[in-house]
């Protein structure tokens, strides 16, 4: 998941439980007050992450605790209370492989050492695993419909066909990052007389300016980028871009006529 924790004065605690072992990126950390001494006091705190592995019975079974000062992530050039931190904790707790052994993971996040007024509020943002495998997930649905959307517009077209191409391999930083393992996704092949006209092949997902990037190979229009513009989790916004970075909403006119051939 991806959320925000939110610290205030009484509240410095927040408990997460998983059902798989976590991995958390604190991504970043802002600290809502009209104090002017805000560095001061932003300096002096931290989180303390702490990591329980449990049973079924919810007995300990391990733990794990880490630390991020916040004074770590503060520079001269700071003008407001915000802090960029991104640091990924990964959890050196060594799991059960009995497949029938139920286990949970309870995450306990602290603010320490940062007294807050009424007024004042600490949010955190953070980023787990689950977030990373429902991105992939959802990456790969994104794919396939678009691979449906054009196989529906050329079934009536006895001149075209389409066929799976090798798969590629996903296998992106963030992937790497969060330990969530690679993937197989698809790529796809426009025919016409036995001849490959366009291949779609997907580039990746954590591009910057993108939810996604997919080369499409031209016989007629060289390479080209279809990229999705739209926010996570959102239905897509294909736009195809051509060389000169020309953007164009993705449409079946568009596609045919990067099948016809140029003058």
């Amino acid at each position: 998941m991806k959320q925000t924790l939110i610290f205030s004065k009484g509240q410095f605690t927040e408990s997460i439980l998983y059902n798989q072992k976590p991995v958390i990126n604190i991504s970043t950390v802002q600290f809502n007050t009209s104090d002017n001494q805000w560095v001061n006091r932003l300096y002096a705190g931290s989180l303390i992450i702490k990591v329980y592995y449990l049973n079924q019975n919810n007995e300990e079974l391990d733990r794990f605790e880490d630390h991020i000062s916040f004074g770590t992530y503060i520079s001269t050039d700071h003008k407001i209370p915000n802090l960029t931190v991104n640091k990924t904790i990964h959890i050196p707790i060594h799991t059960q492989n009995d497949p029938n052994f139920l286990n949970k993971w309870k995450v306990i996040i602290e603010l320490s050492n940062l007294n807050l007024e009424m007024n004042e509020r600490i949010e955190i943002l953070i980023m787990d695993k689950e977030h990373i495998q429902r991105r992939v997930e959802d990456w790969e649905t994104r794919i396939r419909n678009l691979y449906s959307e054009v196989q529906t517009w050329i079934q009536n077209q006895p001149n075209f066909t389409a066929q799976e191409g090798s798969p590629t391999i996903m296998d992106e930083e963030m992937m790497r990052d969060f330990e969530v393992p690679a993937k197989k996704i698809p790529t796809v092949d426009i025919l016409s007389d036995g001849k490959i006209k366009l291949s779609f092949k997907p580039k990746g997902l954590w591009i910057m300016g993108a939810n996604g990037r997919v080369d499409v190979l031209s016989l007629n229009n060289g390479g080209l980028l279809l990229i999705d513009k739209a926010e996570s989790f959102q239905p897509p916004q294909w736009y195809i871009v051509d060389n000169t970075r020309q953007q164009t909403r993705w449409t079946k006119p568009v596609f045919f006529k990067l099948l016809e051939p140029t003058s």
